[in-house]
């Protein structure tokens, strides 16, 4: 495989870690380059968060010459020839150069190789073929630079074929279009991607989860989103859950660029799924949405559900990143933006003054009626915007107690 150029190297090539994890690798200048995502964001001038890496070496040597410089190593898959890395706050994933001997659909049957030419082969986008080496030098075998600068999603070779060895390329071909995709997309790929959209239902949850999830935080997944509506692959891979409302996204996309919101996957399938409960309970049923996921996620559809008046209550209960996502999806929606215009940036929770042990100064013994009424006093306060005293707060407990006895 011929270089294309010299790049500089970017700072987490040249990072202490980077270097001591390269150091380790025998003669890495010859048998290690970097691939994937670091690669493509660096080229984009992105922040880069995954860093692979493809070695000639076998996982065993991987694993040994890593071991010996006392780094941790955590074995991911050794039949497939991967092994992770694990030094300071860094993790590189280095797997054996391979090629396809069987796939299925799901999964693939693999020899180890030192051919690049063939471990590029098996890759699923052109962007994605793009090999640095400690040195700077890049390697482009399927004019993947090209493709990643115009904004085409490009898979190598024939995208059907692509497809049929991995499904998952269907979900990750709308995923990384949400994330770098310009302009129209390709009409072979996406025929292909309708053609075998059927397929996702043979991938495992966790798998699908985890692309539903990458698109939806992209930057700008409308388009994509649209796409795959249109092709049947939403359909598919959301278990019949209502199609994407673009316009209202839009709105919530709008709002998260207007407020300098990070985008976040949950809120964004909160508009799509609104307040249907059956389509949400389905969905992360079927595709293993963890307990936090989960109550989150139903927490956003109920909450947005409800009109806001009073943001206290939302930030007492809920906290400011959650109130924020309620708020901005309520304005999505049309309502009113000025609760979310007057959120403050930072939120510390008030600490109610109140206790059970002041109550049984008041004579009420602990039971249903003590729990009730430090709640009754507990809301009051927080609706008296968090101002009222011990004292105060204790007067208010006499007085809603009262209440209960002049009735019995």
């Amino acid at each position: 495989m011929e270089k294309k150029r010299v790049i500089a190297l970017p700072p987490w090539l040249e990072s202490l870690e980077t270097r001591a994890v390269l150091s380790a690798l025998t003669d890495a200048s010859r048998t290690v380059r970097f691939v994937g995502g670091c690669v493509r964001d660096t080229l984009l001038r992105r922040p880069v968060t995954d860093l692979d890496i493809a070695t000639t070496l076998k996982p065993s040597d991987v694993i040994y010459q890593l071991q010996k410089a006392n780094i941790k190593t955590v074995p991911l898959g050794l039949e497939h020839g991967s092994v992770l890395a694990v030094t300071g706050s860094y993790h590189y994933e280095i797997t054996t150069l391979r090629h396809d001997i069987e796939t299925d659909g799901r999964h693939a049957k693999v020899s180890f190789t030192d051919d690049w030419k063939e471990d590029a082969k098996r890759r699923d986008f052109t962007f994605n073929a793009l090999y640095l080496s400690i040195k700077g030098e890049l390697y482009d075998p399927w004019g993947g630079e090209e493709d990643l600068q115009k904004g085409r999603v490009r898979f190598i070779g024939d995208a059907s074929e692509r497809i049929q060895e991995d499904y998952l390329r269907i979900l990750r071909y709308f995923r990384f279009y949400a994330s770098y995709g310009q302009g129209e997309t390709d009409a072979e790929a996406l025929e292909s991607c309708k053609k075998y959209a059927a397929k996702i239902k043979n991938l495992s949850a966790e798998r699908i989860h985890t692309e539903i999830l990458k698109l939806l935080k992209a930057p700008l997944p409308l388009y994509a989103l649209q796409k795959m509506e249109e092709t049947g692959v939403w359909f598919h891979a959301m278990q019949g859950a209502p199609s994407p409302d673009i316009k209202q996204l839009e709105k919530l996309i709008k709002l998260e660029q207007e407020f300098h919101i990070m985008p976040k996957a949950l809120p964004r399938l909160a508009v799509i799924l609104k307040d249907n409960e059956k389509a949400l309970h389905i969905l992360s049923k079927e595709l293993k949405f963890s307990h936090k996921e989960k109550k989150e996620l139903e927490s956003l559809v109920k909450l947005a559900g409800h009109l806001c008046m009073d943001s206290r209550e939302l930030l007492y209960e809920h906290g400011l990143e959650t109130t924020r996502d309620v708020l901005l999806l309520q304005v999505a929606q049309g309502y009113n933006r000025i609760l979310l215009e007057q959120l403050p940036l930072s939120w510390e929770k008030p600490v109610f003054p109140l206790s059970g042990e002041d109550l049984k100064t008041l004579g009420i013994a602990p039971g249903p009626l003590f729990g009730k009424i430090l709640k009754h006093v507990e809301t009051w306060w927080v609706k008296q915007h968090f101002a009222p005293d011990a004292t105060q707060c204790l007067e208010e407990a006499r007085k809603y107690s009262q209440s209960f006895t002049s009735h019995s």
